[in-house]
């Protein structure tokens, strides 16, 4: 299940990469990373 999680990761991962080359990002970097924190946040709870 470990292994799976962290696939499921890497593919989460390069999936947010094509979609970063695709489409153009509306808001600057340091927003997205709160953005990342915000969501690991809500996952724990």
């Amino acid at each position: 299940m470990a292994t799976s999680k962290r696939r499921l990761k890497k593919r989460k991962k390069e999936y947010e990469e094509i979609m970063h080359e695709i489409v153009p990002p509306f808001e600057p970097l340091e927003p997205k990373k709160a953005k990342k924190k915000k969501h690991s946040q809500d996952f724990l709870q």
